[in-house]
């Protein structure tokens, strides 16, 4: 691997997750059809049925193509990373089937942020900050938890807004980590953005074909946002 350009392996990321997406969705959609795993319509799809599940999809593409496209970088920050993912990714689930569960998603995004803030060390550089550490780690804790927020909000009203604008937020964040050389931050980044772009190709096959939409739910947008959410306040920290 030594041999590679490092530049391959954010573009790689962006094509593997964009793959990976679009060949796990189908039998996501398969299954959540015949476990009657749906929304209500509201008409955004022309009367197609609208199926839960495909953050799952986004999930397994994002988790799998940033280990495997960050080997060669040896990226130990990518274990907290993936582990809030997975904490936003079972609670959110759990409290998806079982609506007694249904605050258990809002203790996890304060876990999740805090397991990125705190033992991630990523953001602010503190040299050019006035403030106390731990002063510092509670602002950037509340400028992710505000960032999952309004992004999950905005979200809710402008679904393909909330894909286009993910898509293009990574896609610049990537660029920017290859401009400053931080190649293990634009694989995570180039893999997001396959992995969106991968969700939004589906969902817009799966409405010319007139076929079911598996579309992303709370848990997936939650765990789209929280990925963005790191990437920003990473980039302040040159």
């Amino acid at each position: 691997m030594q041999s590679i350009p490092l530049l391959f392996w954010p573009i790689f990321s962006s094509v593997l997750s964009f793959s990976l997406v679009i060949c796990i969705l189908p039998s996501i959609r398969e299954i959540s059809i015949a476990k009657n795993f749906d929304y209500p319509d509201d008409g955004k799809y022309g009367g197609l049925p609208q199926l839960t599940m495909g953050g799952v999809a986004l999930f397994i593409a994002l988790v799998l193509t940033s280990i495997f496209a960050s080997i060669p970088f040896q990226f130990q920050k990518l274990n907290i990373l993936i582990a809030a993912m997975i904490i936003l990714f079972f609670t959110g689930f759990i409290s998806d089937c079982d609506l007694r569960f249904k605050y258990l998603r809002f203790v996890s995004k304060i876990i999740a942020a805090l397991l990125i803030v705190y033992f991630g060390e990523i953001g602010i550089n503190h040299r050019l900050s006035l403030l106390p550490d731990w002063i510092n780690k509670i602002i950037q804790m509340g400028i992710m938890l505000g960032f999952m927020y309004f992004y999950h909000l905005f979200s809710q009203k402008r679904l393909r807004y909330y894909f286009i604008s993910g898509l293009i937020g990574s896609i610049v964040c990537g660029f920017l980590f290859i401009s400053k050389e931080d190649f293990p931050y634009a694989v995570v980044a180039f893999a997001l953005s396959g992995s969106i772009l991968g969700t939004l190709s589906y969902a817009e096959y799966c409405v010319i074909k007139k076929k079911p939409v598996a579309r992303l739910g709370h848990t997936g947008i939650y765990m789209t946002s929280i990925v963005l959410a790191t990437l920003f306040l990473e980039l302040t920290s040159y």
